[in-house]
């Protein structure tokens, strides 16, 4: 404020958005619903895409949208986690009182995931097979780790020690992640000893999978003070450490 009375304002708009970019120099669609919609995926046929309403309540909601720009169809609260491999399922998670839940597409109810000893729930993916999910949570005092979980009912089981919590590979037989020293291993499903990734160090992210489960698509930051200044993206075969440049 100054001495003569005049004052100034400041206002910050926050906007949360969904959009398609479409084939042959069409114009971007956007199907955003209002300004705060987020987490979004695309149903395996891509005539689809679900996301989080942030309007939807204080728990939000989950919702789909067509490609064609038609209304939103809300399938119930939570935060959308994505579509399960056969397009049939949802998965989503509803912050209070923590729960984990699983919305059909088509016809059916809604299935509530069995809670066990969990307190927060954080990231969530499917098994190739559309039954199961790998997720990451907490129990109550204790760190985050990776659980997995049977849609169709049973008790949530760890996967990893606790601290310790990744990505799936595609073929849904071993979980990449970090240890407790951040040196990056591929721990086995089947209660293998997990393995070290040759050549993936502390400065690597992982971007994604290949769909054949053979191949990583890693961005390696370059840091000077501290400070990244800037990325190498590459392909690593995480079996034998081999690696082909991208960028």
């Amino acid at each position: 404020v100054a001495a003569d009375g005049r004052w100034l304002a400041i206002a910050e708009e926050g906007f949360y958005g969904v959009a398609v970019r479409r084939p042959n120099g069409q114009p971007d669609l956007d199907l955003s619903w209002l300004d705060l919609s987020w987490s979004v995926s695309l149903s395996p046929g891509g005539e689809t895409v679900a996301f989080s309403n942030g309007h939807g309540g204080a728990n939000y909601t989950v919702v789909t949208r067509r490609l064609d720009g038609s209304p939103i169809s809300t399938l119930g609260e939570g935060e959308a986690l994505g579509f399960s491999p056969d397009g049939a399922w949802i998965a989503a998670k509803i912050p209070t009182p923590a729960q984990l839940v699983v919305y059909p597409t088509g016809a059916g109810a809604q299935r509530a995931l069995e809670r066990g000893s969990i307190e927060r729930y954080e990231a969530a993916e499917w098994f190739p097979d559309s039954r199961g999910l790998l997720f990451t949570a907490s129990e109550p005092a204790r760190p985050l780790r990776s659980f997995r979980q049977s849609i169709d009912g049973g008790p949530p089981q760890p996967v990893t020690p606790e601290g310790i919590y990744g990505t799936l590979s595609p073929r849904g037989d071993r979980i990449l992640a970090q240890d407790g020293d951040v040196n990056w291993r591929l721990y086995p499903l089947d209660g293998g000893e997990p393995r070290p990734v040759a050549g993936l160090g502390r400065l690597e992210e992982i971007a994604a999978w290949s769909p054949d489960g053979k191949t990583l698509a890693i961005g390696r930051r370059y840091l000077d003070d501290r400070f990244t200044r800037g990325k190498q993206l590459y392909l690593m075969n995480p079996d034998d450490g081999s690696v082909r440049e991208l960028l």
